[in-house]
């Protein structure tokens, strides 16, 4: 909502005189949109003070007024429902306001109904014609020293060409320069006020009332429902993408390739017909607004003052639109476009002078409230790709955002270029709430391609390890969020990817496939098969993510994999998504499958791809051997310890089942612990558990078990209900030999420390940190070999890979269990590919019930992060007890 307060109005009129008298209007002045179109400018900031600012702009509004004398005066009606414009220099409404906002409140500068409150009203049904400026103005300034300009224009003495002359010129007269490109206001080279030549020799479908849904008599119930605006940026890339395959799909008698808004065009049309689920015999319409001055024999002078502009009108069947290719609708748009000559034109004045009342094509032209409709089943797309809609600098700098007004109207849409300058456009559309989700889904979203190693790399079959085989095998997500990058976004895109290109070179086998062998085994076919890169478009900022929680909502900010259709060799091993959002930030989400890395491994390549996309060197290059951990080999010897973490772990008492628990719905918190909180804990855990302890416990172990014993109380376990807490262990520095440093691959083992909850909440924290360390210290040497012994033996290793923890599929890690991982050894921070470290990096979709993560914060002050999963039952009281109970001894 913006607050605007101190509103001041008054009448700027020419600086001189100027011709006085009644000024005929053209037929093509009188049937396009009667009402006023807004326009806004905002700007951060001036280096003048604000009375300066306000009399410049009025000086200079009035200087070029004499130039531009039509806009001072009024229309009145006359005979024919027809309208004429009196000269007679009444003036241009000027408002001064102030808004109690600051420019970053408005949401990312879409055009919405807020607006309204930029621009200075008008009552078209209390006030006379004669009474009603033809140009109103307002600037506002806002409490952060910026300040907006919206000019509102009625339609009826310019169009957007004449509008925007206006705009310029007067921009440079506030500059101080001189008038560059008068303005030709002789409205005579559009007949106006002459008679009719002939009769119209062609039908002029374009003032017909325009379709309405099938079985509705009339279009009142669509021209009430709800709209919603977006501004939805296409890349030049993707701008290609679409003159392409409109261009393949339809070269049937073609003198020449598709236009940008041609297919883009089509792309809006077809893809809207898609989302309002037409019937396939519905009817459909689309108004083009058709820029004439170039069309006319003579052309007319290119600084014509006034309306210019008819609409052709493109129809089909939805059906058709939908299922034929993009250049079938691209062609119907061209086929209305070329119809648009001299003759046509010509046809269309004589067609207009021949009415009786003139003022019934008012309504039917229009794309307002009032009269003929052009929302569902219909659309109207207007191309402002050649006005000079960028730059109106009055003195004190370029506007930094520049956009249409208020734009409600379902089916109403612009196409215009990007601010950028690199070739990318923007479609400022309105639909209906209902429709514009899936509009968006459909109309750009995402672009995918597959980016393979820059050189030739090593092919063939690579044996995986059996801890490969029996880890998670979904794709773990990462996310790493920017502010902003200094480059232009394509040359992020590029980089990007010729970078990860040259990086696989190195880990090749993240460009390679699984494929299933004997004995539920996997094995990776090393085939440079390539990465899925995906280019996305968010319209959000990053300040809507909620401080970052990793949430179901990061869904869309990975790829997608269809791990129940697609077949396993066809899996990408590594997928990222690349989304920029509106503030120009960007984020960048990476999927490794578990089965080819482990965390440290997948940071290791994430750090080094950073390093080459700096334009440094390799570092240090993956140890790709996966023989260390003795993949595939037979077994040494039947497994010597009992490997209790491949067993099912508890479900609550008096459940035969853990079904239920598992449907329940959950929650994600990230709760921070500073260092003094850290402190504490471990010193409550030493302090409470000195019993043959050869060190104090870590910190690891200490907040894991505040963990488990908060989750075992707010959960409401009886105090015999069994628990299992599953910890996974690095077992790079567990071997001996150690592994090399760099291994890339599975190093990790799940160790399980169990207990019953009545004894874990009641006895003090050291107790349950004794029994994590107890887990721990298992692991050694003998212990790893033992657990690939046990796999190596297992006839059918498949089943062992839904029984780790956190994952949705097989056994159950929530409650009453849990499952606790450390990210505190991982290289978590500073994954800078040449435009600055992130803002926030963090893990993904985290949403299974005793799902948690202790990560470093990022102030590297000390403090630690927990990333935690609960149902929603549990979860407030679990953030009061976690707290409260640091501070208890």
């Amino acid at each position: 909502m913006i607050e605007i307060s101190n509103k001041t109005s008054s009448m700027v009129k020419p600086a001189e005189r100027t011709w006085s008298g009644k000024l005929p209007l053209s037929e093509l002045d009188q049937t396009g949109v009667t009402g006023h179109i807004p326009t806004f400018y905002f700007y951060t900031q001036s280096p003048h003070d604000w009375t300066t600012i306000l009399q410049t702009l009025k000086s200079s509004l009035s200087s070029i007024l004499v130039h531009f004398y039509p806009l001072a005066g009024r229309l009145s009606p006359v005979a024919g429902g027809r309208l004429e414009l009196d000269c007679n220099a009444a003036g241009v409404q000027f408002v001064e306001a102030y808004a109690d906002n600051k420019l970053t409140d408005l949401d990312t500068f879409l055009p919405l109904p807020i607006y309204h409150q930029l621009i200075p009203s008008i009552d078209y049904q209390n006030t006379p014609h004669e009474e009603i400026p033809l140009l109103v103005l307002q600037v506002t300034r806002f409490v952060c020293g910026g300040f907006c300009l919206s000019l509102s224009m009625s339609h009826t003495v310019a169009d957007g060409e004449g509008a925007l002359h206006f705009t310029c010129e007067w921009a440079r007269i506030s500059r101080g320069e001189l008038l560059e490109s008068p303005p030709y206001l002789d409205r005579k080279v559009l007949r106006a006020g002459d008679p009719p030549r002939a009769s119209s020799s062609f039908e002029h479908a374009e003032s017909n009332p325009p379709p309405i849904l099938i079985e509705q008599s009339d279009n009142e119930p669509e021209h009430e429902k709800k709209t919603k605006v977006r501004m939805l940026k296409l890349t030049a890339t993707q701008v290609e993408k679409l003159k392409k395959k409109a261009n393949n799909s339809w070269k049937r008698e073609m003198s020449r390739g598709f236009t940008r808004y041609e297919v883009i065009t089509a792309h809006i049309w077809r893809t809207a017909c898609n989302v309002r689920n037409h019937k396939p015999e519905q009817p459909t319409a689309l108004a083009i607004a058709m820029n004439v001055r170039s069309k006319m024999r003579p052309p007319l002078p290119r600084e014509y003052f006034g309306n210019a502009v008819i609409d052709a009108i493109a129809t089909g069947c939805s059906g058709e639109i939908v299922s034929k290719p993009l250049g079938y609708s691209s062609s119907k748009i061209r086929e209305a476009i070329e119809r648009v000559d001299d003759e046509h034109v010509n046809s269309v004045i004589d067609f207009l002078k021949g009415q009786e009342d003139l003022s019934k094509f008012r309504e039917l032209k229009s794309r307002s409230n009032g009269g003929g409709f052009c929302g569902n089943p219909n659309l109207g797309v207007t191309s402002w790709l050649t006005l000079p809609i960028y730059g109106a600098d009055f003195g004190w700098g370029k506007e930094v955002h520049m956009t249409p007004g208020t734009h409600d109207n379902d089916g109403d849409s612009l196409i215009l270029h990007g601010e950028d300058g690199d070739g990318s456009l923007v479609v400022a559309l309105c639909l209906q709430v209902r429709h514009m989700e899936d509009f968006q889904k459909l109309v750009y979203n995402k672009t995918s391609c597959m980016v393979k190693p820059a050189d030739q790399t090593w092919s063939g079959k690579l044996a995986l390890s059996e801890l490969d085989q029996t880890g998670v095998t979904v794709h773990v997500p990462t996310m790493y969020f920017y502010r902003q990058s200094p480059e232009d976004w394509f040359d992020v895109l590029q980089t990007l990817k010729s970078s990860l290109s040259s990086t696989l070179v190195h880990f090749y086998p993240l460009a390679g496939r699984l494929s299933s062998v004997s004995g539920g085994r996997l094995e990776l076919d090393c085939n440079a098969a390539g990465v899925q890169f995906v280019e996305a478009y968010a319209d959000k900022k990053l300040t809507d993510l909620d401080t970052f929680l990793p949430s179901p909502i990061y869904h869309q900010l990975t790829p997608s994999i269809d791990y129940v259709s697609a077949p396993l060799e066809e899996i990408p091993l590594l997928v990222l998504q690349v989304t920029r959002f509106v503030c120009g930030g960007l984020s960048l989400g990476l999927s490794i499958s578990h089965v080819v890395a482990d965390g440290q491994s997948a940071l290791h390549f994430v750090s080094e791809w950073a390093r080459i996309s700096r334009g440094e060197s390799l570092e240090s290059p993956p140890y790709l051997d996966r023989k260390v951990l003795r993949a595939g080999d037979p077994p040494r010897a039947n497994s010597r310890l009992e490997h209790t973490e491949f067993d099912p772990p508890p479900i609550l008492i008096d459940h035969s089942e853990n079904e239920s628990e598992h449907e329940k719905e959950t929650d994600v918190t990230m709760l921070n612990l500073t260092a003094t909180q850290v402190e504490k804990l471990r010193n409550k855990a030493n302090n409470s558990w000195k019993s043959e302890m050869s060190h104090g416990f870590t910190r690891y172990e200490a907040i894991t078990a505040h963990i488990w014993r908060t989750a075992c109380k707010v959960r409401n376990h009886k105090p015999e209900q069994p628990t299992a807490l599953a910890i996974c262990i690095d077992v790079r520095g567990k071997m001996s030999p150690p592994l090399p440093r760099k291994y890339f691959g599975n190093a990790i083992i799940n160790v399980i420390a169990t207990g019953r909850s009545g004894e874990i909440v009641s006895k003090p924290l050291g107790y349950s940190s004794s029994k994590i360390r107890d887990a721990i210290e298992k692991v050694d040497d003998e212990h790893v070999n033992s657990v690939i012994d046990f796999l190596k033996g297992q006839e059918d290793l498949s089943k062992f890979r839904d029984l780790q923890p956190s994952s949705n599929d097989g056994h159950f890690y929530g409650n009453p269990n849990l499952g606790v991982i450390s990210w505190l050894t991982l290289p978590l921070y500073g994954a800078d590919f040449g435009w600055g470290k992130e803002i926030h990096m963090g893990p993904g979709t985290h949403d299974s019930d005793g799902d948690s993560l202790i990560l470093h914060g990022k102030d590297g002050d000390g403090s630690l992060v927990v990333a935690l999963c609960l149902q929603v039952r549990h979860m407030e009281d679990f953030q009061k007890v976690f707290y409260q109970d640091i501070d208890i001894e």
